[in-house]
């Protein structure tokens, strides 16, 4: 019966350890993903920024020295 509790055991052990496993290659691609979409947003945040400044530096030379 101690052998059979045993094996039981190990049975339980493989199968969290697996489930672990699948747990954890979920969480890096998550991971993945999250890292992309922080690279996209900085970089449209840099474009924005540009983007601003451009309309800045227009507004500057010529809506405002029509006024």
């Amino acid at each position: 019966e101690l052998s059979s509790t045993f094996a039981r055991l190990c049975q339980l052990v493989d199968e969290a350890t697996s489930e672990m496993d699948s747990d954890l290659k979920t969480i890096a691609s998550t991971l993945k993903t999250l890292d992309e979409a922080a690279a996209n947003a900085k970089m449209l945040r840099n474009k924005a920024n540009y983007l601003a400044n451009e309309l800045d530096l227009f507004d500057a030379a010529y809506i405002k020295s029509l006024n």
